[in-house]
């Protein structure tokens, strides 16, 4: 009986998500298990989106660095090689690099590390032109 319970609370909107413990609601504005503030699934979902997006445009970017050193630290420590494809789902995405904040974090840290280090060695390089800061480091 459970289970039936918690699969309607997951596919109502408005249900409340605590963000730390993953606990679900339908009413609550702090988690009584551990006194988070909760976000109904609409505001979860729509935060998780945002992250999946910014996930995709950080993995663009760095295929397109302009030094292979720094590009081997991005799919070291950010997203692996061919873990995201074009045919990647957004489901795999949010479970695998969004739902947790200190990850989620972690690897937008690593995005800009990547990004300081590709601005100080050859840019970026798309569609056979070279950033000119790229140029300038050539």
């Amino acid at each position: 009986m459970e289970d039936i319970n918690k699969a309607m609370i997951v596919n109502r909107l408005d249900a409340y998500k605590c963000p730390n413990c993953g606990k679900m609601f339908l009413t609550a504005s702090r988690c009584p298990e551990c006194g988070q503030r909760v976000e109904t699934m609409a505001e979860h979902q729509s935060r998780v989106k945002e992250r999946v997006e910014l996930v995709r445009a950080m993995e663009t970017v760095c295929r397109n660095i302009n030094d292979e050193e720094v590009l081997m630290a991005w799919l070291m420590c950010g997203v692996a090689d061919e873990d995201i494809t074009p045919g990647t789902t957004d489901e795999y995405i949010a479970e695998t690099y969004c739902e947790d904040e200190e990850d989620f974090a972690e690897l937008m840290d690593t995005f800009l590390r990547c990004m300081e280090r590709a601005a100080k060695s050859g840019g970026l390089f798309c569609g056979r032109v070279v950033s000119n800061i790229g140029k300038e480091k050539e």
